[in-house]
């Protein structure tokens, strides 16, 4: 596994007014701000189904110049969550230009080898360019399109466990506001599921409030039962970051 450096799961967030309503933690769509957590065109039918990656890539604006670098076979086998596949190598050079790295600083040289990664589906061995820059740079050595969006995900300030999946039946971590309302019990939560043809977004919700700002944030798991097997499809959380699927 891949080390994610991320915030602990719990925000304090305003206290309780009457004067403003408790939302849920509701489906969010794709925005101005966050475009690539539109998961409408995600082509759940391919074979094999894009690799959607959940570790953190390096970011644009690197510096990295090549000194040199083997040439990679044409296409190299994995195994992925849907089976094993014969996928298209990049040079090292294509992996500098694909992460968006600035061609400055001392040449290094590039290493072809391989790396674990985490997605939304499990863990995956895949081919890396590994840079010997300080400190190291990896890269996927596959083209982008064996990839959903590869490296521009948004990362979160919270990470979800991995759900787990029996039949119909999640059993999946959510953000929840348990602080009770002035003059209210505490909030009774449940799991909810809203499912397109793409993807599953889960969120918990209360039906037993009255208005008032969230308080304290945590995440503890819940159970949803879906209306039909998710399949292909991404499991998101409210906000639109994909969740990873567990056995």
């Amino acid at each position: 596994m891949r080390t994610i450096w991320l915030m602990v799961p719990v925000l304090v967030l305003a206290g309780c007014t009457e004067s403003s309503q408790r939302p849920p933690v509701s489906p969010q769509t794709a925005s101005v701000t966050h475009p690539d957590l539109d998961w409408t065109a995600f082509p759940v039918d391919s074979k094999p189904r894009p690799i959607v990656l959940l570790d953190p890539l390096p970011k644009p604006g690197m510096s990295v110049t090549l000194a040199s670098a083997p040439t990679p076979p044409a296409t190299m086998a994995v195994t992925l969550p849907d089976g094993p596949a014969e996928l298209r190598t990049i040079s090292a050079d294509e992996a500098v230009t694909a992460m968006g790295a600035y061609r400055s600083g001392p040449a290094v040289q590039a290493t072809l080898t391989s790396a674990q990664f985490e997605t939304d589906r499990g863990d995956v061995t895949l081919p890396v360019w590994r840079f010997d820059t300080s400190p190291v740079i990896e890269w996927p050595a596959l083209t982008p399109t064996a990839f959903w969006k590869l490296g521009k995900i948004p990362q979160f300030s919270w990470e979800t466990p991995p759900a787990r999946l029996d039949g119909l039946k999640l059993t999946v971590s959510l953000l929840h506001s348990p602080e009770p309302c002035p003059g209210s019990g505490p909030p009774v939560f449940r799991g909810e599921a809203k499912e397109s043809a793409t993807s599953v977004t889960v969120y918990a919700t209360a039906g037993n409030t009255r208005p008032c700002a969230p308080g304290r944030s945590e995440m503890r798991p819940f159970e949803v039962t879906l209306r039909s097997p998710l399949g292909a499809r991404v499991l998101i959380t409210g906000a639109g970051s994909p969740i990873a699927v567990g056995p």
